[in-house]
């Protein structure tokens, strides 16, 4: 399930256009032939449709969007900059900022900045015996059951899955050990291991690595 396109009802046209390529980037023009704008927002297609057509009635968004950001006080400036505004006051914790802004006809969107992880980080390693035959499959497996799952997960640094012949070695990286243990929680090697039959030589091995060094840059 995706998001396949979002409907704007706008009443300063031009404005709203102007915002969302300037602060987004969005690539919005008009559609020939027709009232409406089309472009991408966020990797989603946008569409501006005049309110004197959709006939919306109301003070306020009632859907609140939040966008992943590189540079959050950046967006803010720039949207200030070209018709909009900042709103509520800007939160900040160890992972991530956040902060409000409105567009030209006062619709609310919520930024939000991942912090990069500095470490020292939580490592451990699975390694898998795989019938040499079969280890592309095993990726595929692996990729699925197991890395889209962990990207989505609070803590996540990386997870690698290194190969050769008959052999794979799964490493994952978390900000801490009790991040690694709420994503084994959600029982992600069970779902592996019933997909696996046929296709390992042998059990998985387990090993939790100890720190004995650590740089960053």
């Amino acid at each position: 399930m995706k998001v396949d396109k979002l409907t704007i009802a706008v009443t300063n046209t031009a404005a709203m256009v102007a915002f969302y390529n300037t602060v987004f980037d969005a690539k919005i023009r008009a559609i020939a032939d027709s009232p409406f704008y089309s472009g991408t927002f966020a990797g989603t297609q946008i569409m501006l449709c005049p309110n004197s057509i959709a006939q919306v009635e109301a003070t306020k968004n009632r859907i609140q969007l939040r966008v992943d950001v590189d540079n959050i006080a950046t967006v803010v400036s720039t949207a200030v900059r070209n018709g909009g505004g900042d709103y509520g006051d800007r939160h900040e914790d160890e992972s991530s900022i956040v902060q409000g802004i409105f567009d030209p006809d006062g619709n609310s969107i919520e930024l939000i900045q991942q912090k990069a992880p500095v470490g020292p980080f939580y490592t451990a390693t699975m390694h898998y015996p795989v019938e040499p035959k079969m280890l592309e499959e095993f990726v595929r497996l692996w990729e699925e059951r197991i890395l889209r799952l962990a990207q989505t997960q609070p803590g996540f640094v990386r997870m690698q899955l290194l190969t050769r012949f008959d052999e794979a070695l799964a490493m994952g990286t978390w900000q801490t050990k009790k991040h690694a243990e709420a994503f084994m929680s959600l029982g992600p090697f069970r779902g592996l291991m019933a997909s696996l039959k046929g296709i390992l030589t042998g059990a998985p091995k387990p090993i939790v690595w100890d720190l004995a060094a650590f740089e960053s840059r």
